[in-house]
């Protein structure tokens, strides 16, 4: 096994160990529970994705294509200077970017699953209550 890429945060990491698999490369998000052993602490730990030595190539490539299509957010300078200089370019460009990755297939499944599950869980939850209370009326 070795590390394909070193992610900024679990959602990278689990996202791009989404692509790696759908591209037939089975892959492996290692190092997330280490954050949360910190608690509200900054820990410097960091999320691998791990691939096999054999995969290790196309992984790479795949990873340069990651890195290429996620849109790098500007600099607080950046921002200001284009603000002060009166030009929307870059207001419209950022919002290009916005709706490219949010039109990508695929994109942000584990978000959306989570929320779907909180969902069933109140769901469920509220369900039981009144289940409950009609249990609970005589007659």
């Amino acid at each position: 096994m070795k590390i394909a890429y070193t992610a900024a945060n679990i959602a990278d990491a689990h996202l791009l160990r989404q692509w790696l698999e759908a591209e037939g490369i089975q892959a492996f998000v290692l190092g997330e529970y280490l954050r949360g052993a910190a608690g509200d602490l900054p820990a410097n730990t960091e999320v691998f994705v791990w691939v096999a030595d054999d995969d290790l190539d196309a992984a790479r490539a795949i990873v340069a294509a990651w890195e290429r299509e996620t849109p790098a957010l500007p600099d607080d300078e950046d921002a200001a200077d284009e603000a002060a200089a009166g030009t929307g370019e870059a207001m419209a460009g950022r919002a290009a970017d916005a709706e490219a990755l949010a039109a990508k297939p695929g994109g942000y499944t584990l978000a959306r699953g989570m929320i779907v599950l909180i969902a069933v869980v109140i769901c469920g939850v509220v369900l039981l209550g009144w289940l409950r209370t009609l249990a609970e009326r005589p007659g």
